[in-house]
């Protein structure tokens, strides 16, 4: 593959991608959606966080793998519980981040 190729590969994937943006983005002059699409829509970011956060916790190297010395899993299950408690999101990701630091740097220091 030649050095031109690779950037009007580039420039093309770029221009398609613009395109369908500035369609939705410009079609909402014409298009009206409907109520159930737009309280559909509303579920959409939630579900694909929530899919990636649990496939990031289960699946290591494309296996399931599970351990109870994981630190992942405890730091997950308090920042559920944050969420749960809070509604908040950012709080819930700084907690989570931090019992997930915390107890990596515990195991590291333990030489677990």
């Amino acid at each position: 593959m030649t050095y031109t190729s690779v950037w009007l590969i580039i420039a093309l994937a770029g221009m398609v991608t613009l395109t369908l943006r500035l369609s939705f983005i410009l079609g909402q002059r014409f298009f009206k959606e409907p109520a159930w699409l737009r309280k559909f829509l509303q579920y959409v970011p939630v579900a694909v966080l929530s899919a990636l956060i649990f496939a990031s916790l289960f699946i290591t190297a494309g296996r399931f793998q599970a351990s109870w010395r994981d630190p992942r899993y405890p730091a997950a299950l308090l920042a559920a519980w944050v969420a749960w408690k809070t509604k908040n999101i950012f709080l819930t990701i700084v907690t989570g981040m931090m019992v997930l630091w915390s107890l990596k740097a515990l195991l590291v220091y333990l030489e677990w």
